[in-house]
């Protein structure tokens, strides 16, 4: 597992980023409003994209997967190419107390379990690394993960 603290200081950021992207699996984004609109966000997205794509998965022929999100806000503002994607809706548990032994955090412990049979599942079908994913860039997707703008309700106002 590789989160993006583990970067030692000094480090090239964007080469540790590229080099765990390189050795991935699978990868589990955690979508939120403002996931899209982090540039590195979308980038390391669409790498994994383009690897799916490569490897003929999330197709008719192959729904196969390497990216199996998770989401903690409303999918509003997700763009169009993230809404095809599956993702497991984890807001009810967004909480920033969530107390032991209650009963949403049992609920979110057997979603979580049963979440990490899915994992279990898409490592189970993955092929062989191959050193050419690296050359994968994601470009072909990074357009199509553009946040959707905010739009902020105006409230109607009365003149004179």
């Amino acid at each position: 597992m590789y989160v993006d603290e583990q970067i030692p200081t000094g480090a090239g950021w964007q080469v540790a980023i590229d080099q765990a992207i390189d050795a991935s699996c699978i990868m589990v984004p955690v979508f939120m409003n403002n996931y899209f609109s982090s540039p590195n966000c979308r980038y390391e997205l669409a790498r994994m994209l383009h690897r799916e794509h490569h490897l003929g998965f999330r197709t008719p022929q192959c729904n196969d997967r390497l990216i199996l999100p998770v989401s903690i806000s409303r999918r509003d503002y997700f763009p169009d190419l993230a809404c095809t994607i599956q993702d497991l809706d984890l807001s009810r548990f967004a909480l920033p107390h969530m107390a032991e032994a209650t009963e949403i955090h049992q609920q979110f412990d057997q979603t979580m379990n049963t979440f990490c049979q899915s994992i279990a599942d898409a490592l189970g079908s993955l092929p062989q690394h191959d050193p050419a994913w690296s050359a994968l860039d994601g470009a072909p997707y990074l357009p199509q993960l553009d946040a959707k703008p905010f739009r902020v309700a105006i409230n109607p106002r009365l003149t004179s």
